[in-house]
């Protein structure tokens, strides 16, 4: 999850650094939109998911075909 970026009103940056700041009060957590961040962190495990799938696309296409 370390490279995951947040980017709202008040915070861009590291998912990590969020979290930290948040737990240390150092960032009001009513300040951020929870909802947004939720919502931008599906986008990105979505895009993760498609990336492997097109990864395993090409590897699966890259097996040259036995012959009998």
């Amino acid at each position: 999850m370390s490279n995951y970026s947040v980017k709202t009103e008040v915070f861009e940056g590291p998912f990590d650094l969020l979290l930290d700041l948040v737990s240390r009060q150092k960032l009001d957590i009513n300040a951020i939109s929870l909802t947004e961040i939720t919502d931008n962190y599906i986008e990105h495990i979505e895009q993760m998911k498609e990336n492997e799938l097109v990864k395993f696309r090409g590897e699966k296409t890259s097996i040259p075909a036995c012959s009998s």
